[in-house]
């Protein structure tokens, strides 16, 4: 591969990837007491004739406190590397197709019940896909992170 053709190559992805962009607007640093329904409002850019399909929320065990898997018998998807080792907290939740294609933002919440004190950076994985014709070949997923403290 030439120089000019890896220049290209490497350049289209970068102006790929940001035709794409996904945030979760809550508000730093917010303390919650255990229980509450943690409120969060994604917003996201898409090129013309993609949508918004699905969403989840994650972590990495050591963005959680300490035996929070244990305590709330969330399953750990083990990694060789104990730091990537992951729980999912929201499984994927799907929108409906004519309900996507209008939206922009979105406010979801998910509960704490059982979960313990302490600090938590968690992931909001969002599925992007084409409205039309949906296949895995231009699925796109894309994630923002978002902290908050349980008293």
């Amino acid at each position: 591969m030439t120089k000019l053709s890896l220049l290209f190559v490497v350049a289209s992805l970068i102006l790929s990837a940001a035709e794409f962009e996904v945030n979760s607007k809550l508000p730093q640093g917010q303390i919650y007491k255990r229980g509450s329904n943690i409120p969060v409002t994604l917003s996201w850019k898409c090129p013309e004739g993609y949508a918004l399909a699905a969403w989840k929320i994650g972590a990495y065990l050591p963005s959680l406190p300490y035996k929070f898997a244990e305590e709330t018998n969330h399953k750990v998807s083990v990694n060789k590397d104990p730091k990537w080792s992951s729980i999912t907290a929201v499984p994927w939740k799907w929108l409906k197709k004519e309900e996507r294609e209008k939206l922009t933002t979105l406010d979801i919440s998910f509960e704490t019940k059982a979960w313990p004190k302490g600090d938590y950076r968690l992931q909001c994985t969002v599925l992007i896909r084409v409205n039309d014709k949906p296949e895995d070949k231009t699925d796109k997923y894309i994630a923002t992170s978002f902290v908050f403290t349980l008293e």
